[in-house]
This record gives structure tokens, C-alpha cells and sequence, in this order.
């Protein structure tokens, strides 16, 4: 991945996150459930693609891909389990040892994968007593499942393998998955308008999640939100203007302006927003810190 699909993956993982974590908020929206299927459907397919991609840099074999995307799979459900339990017994040991994404399993040096495997099998089997009484949905099965996906694993781990494809067709592959991603992230976008009224916590925060840091490693200084005063849905392409630096940004088809601490020093600035159909929006005296993000919340009134 190039560094803008980079950051749009990883937008879309924290999308994903948000949405689960507030999956009672839309319980029994069907259509945006299907969705959040599709989105993850999304993930999991740029993850293949972006493995293949280094397959042909790295000579991983085929086989030994699937092999760490089936244990991958089976450790990342156990981890998740065991990262909601850590939570609700307070263990924070155990919740940092195990707080894992899928692809913190697909990604990065295949022992660290296989170590970090090894040790939610070693940790669900620790805890697999106290976690089916209470209610959780693990068993045996599942733990000896993994045990089998980290052997099969180790078996392919010394076995050279032919090349994935070559990284023009799997760069190929990932410009198509994002186009893909970028519909189905749209269609979530719509689908949660709906909830900015009534469930505006949710709504934005979704939003938030799925937001690109265009700005990469820099730290962000201030994000201006632009939203409708009435409806409280995002507002797109709205002039986001700091008055002092006569720096101006459109608001992303979220609503958000991002401005870095390379932009702002510590200070205090004045915030016009302007976008056609609404008043003009004036906030002064804004206080920007060094290492610390300021949001300005802007609802803007319509004329």
C-alpha cells in the first residue's frame, strides 16, 4: 500500500471499530449491519491483496500465506473475546497483553505473528473456565482450533514458495479494492444521517472514525467540524478559514478541517467558516496548545 491507502485502511479498520462499538445504537438497522459486513468483507480482501504485494517482494509461498490468514482468523476472534473479558474483570495486564487486531496477526515478521498467536491460545486456555461460566462464547474447540492453525503454520513457515503474482498486478488489485471500499463507506455514510438528530454521540463518532488524517505523522493542532445547526448532519466543502494565518481548508465530505501543529503554534486564532446557504460562522479566541488537539464544534445556522 502507498501511504495515502495506508492511512484510508487504517481510517476504515477505526470505522469499523466505532461501528462495533456502538452496534447497539443501530440494533436491527439491517441495512447498515449489511453494510458493516461488506465493509469488513472490504478490509479483509485489501489485507489478501497487500499480502500478495509483499509476497512478491518477501517470496512468502502461497501456502504459507493461508496458513497465517487461517490462524490469523482464529486468533483474532479469541483475542477480541478475551479483550472484552480483560475489560469487565479490570485486568489491564491481560488487556494490554492481548488487545489484538487481525492485523497485527497478517502483518509484520511472521514469529511475532505466530508469538502473538501462541499467547491468546495460552491466555483463552488460562481463562476458558471463568469465561464459559460466565457466558462468554468461547469453548475447547475453538482454542484447540487455533492450536491446530498455529501448527499448520509453523509446517509452512521453511517452505520456499512461487511468488503471489507480480506487484504490478497486485498494486492493480489494491487501487480496485479501494475504489470498492470507497462505496461501501459512502453507503455508511448515508445510511447513518438518520442518527444525527436523535443519536448525534453515535453519528459522530463514526464519522470521526472514519475520517483520514491527511497529514500524516504530524500531529493534529485543531479539527474544525462543520455541521448543520438544525440536523446536525456534516457539512461538506465549507471554507474552514484561520483568520491570523489566512490558511483555508474545505471541510472533507465528512464535515472535518485538519490543521497541524506545523501549522499552528501555540496561540490563540479566530475560526470563519463559510460555506453557500448558511450564515457566516466567527469563533475567536481559540486556544491551541503544543501537543494538543483542539476541536471546534461549528453549527452553522442556515440563511
Amino acid at each position: 500500500m502507498n501511504s495515502r491507502q495506508s492511512r484510508k485502511y487504517n481510517a476504515a479498520v477505526s470505522g469499523d471499530q466505532e461501528l462495533t462499538n456502538h452496534a447497539a445504537d443501530f440494533a436491527g438497522n439491517t441495512a447498515l449491519t449489511n453494510k458493516q459486513t461488506a465493509l469488513q468483507g472490504s478490509i479483509d480482501r485489501i489485507e489478501i491483496v497487500q499480502q500478495k504485494q509483499e509476497t512478491d517482494i518477501s517470496g512468502f509461498a502461497a501456502a504459507k500465506f493461508a496458513a497465517r490468514q487461517f490462524m490469523a482468523g482464529k486468533a483474532w476472534v479469541i483475542a477480541k473475546l478475551l479483550t472484552v473479558y480483560a475489560r469487565e474483570i479490570s485486568d489491564s495486564v491481560l488487556l494490554e497483553e492481548i488487545d489484538f487486531e487481525k492485523s497485527d496477526f497478517m502483518h509484520g515478521k511472521e514469529t511475532v505473528a505466530k508469538d502473538r498467536a501462541k499467547l491468546v491460545r495460552d491466555r483463552a486456555n488460562t481463562h476458558l473456565a471463568a469465561m464459559m461460566a460466565a457466558g462468554y462464547q468461547i469453548t475447547a474447540a475453538m482454542i484447540t482450533a487455533l492450536s491446530t492453525a498455529i501448527t499448520n503454520f509453523e509446517a509452512e513457515e521453511g517452505k520456499p514458495g512461487a511468488a503471489e503474482g507480480d506487484t504490478v498486478a497486485a498494486t492493480s488489485d489494491l487501487a480496485t479494492e479501494f475504489t470498492a471500499l470507497d462505496t461501501v463507506e459512502e453507503d455508511i455514510f448515508d445510511l447513518i444521517v438518520s442518527y444525527a438528530e436523535n443519536s448525534p454521540s453515535f453519528y459522530n463518532a463514526v464519522n470521526d472514525a472514519f475520517e483520514i488524517e491527511d497529514i500524516g505523522s504530524r500531529m493534529i493542532a485543531m479539527r474544525v467540524t462543520a455541521a448543520d445547526d438544525v440536523t446536525n448532519t456534516r457539512l461538506a466543502k465549507a471554507a474552514v478559514r484561520i483568520v491570523e494565518l489566512n490558511i483555508v481548508k474545505n471541510s472533507s465530505k465528512r464535515g472535518v478541517s485538519d490543521f497541524s501543529q506545523l501549522e499552528m503554534i501555540e496561540g490563540n486564532y479566530t475560526v470563519e467558516i463559510t460555506l453557500n446557504g448558511y450564515q457566516t460562522f466567527l469563533l475567536s479566541n481559540l486556544a491551541v496548545f503544543a501537543s494538543k488537539l483542539t476541536r471546534v464544534e461549528a453549527r452553522l445556522v442556515k440563511l
